[in-house]
């Protein structure tokens, strides 16, 4: 995709399925990551900015809250999906 093609504005939980990328929840602990799949995504609020979804998340590893966001990469899907 081309920057002229790149939505404006932050990104949404939407924005983000509709890009064909995933959210990937790194947590500060222990440092346990997970892409979060299709279905889980398709749950949230479609306008939920992608700056507010580590509040709707935990670790599967070690329980904390204290996971951060962020959204996988047009790189990181071309070079296939961590697992």
């Amino acid at each position: 995709m081309s920057r002229s093609n790149m939505p404006s504005g932050p990104a949404t939980v939407g924005s983000l399925i509709a890009e064909g990328l995933r959210i990937r929840g790194t947590c500060n602990e222990c440092g346990h990551k997970r892409l979060l799949t299709a279905e889980a995504m398709a749950e949230m609020a479609p306008n939920m900015l992608l700056s507010d979804v580590h509040r709707k998340m935990y670790c599967g590893a070690c329980g904390s809250k204290n996971v951060i966001a962020t959204s996988e990469t047009l790189r990181e899907v071309r070079q296939g999906r961590e697992r």
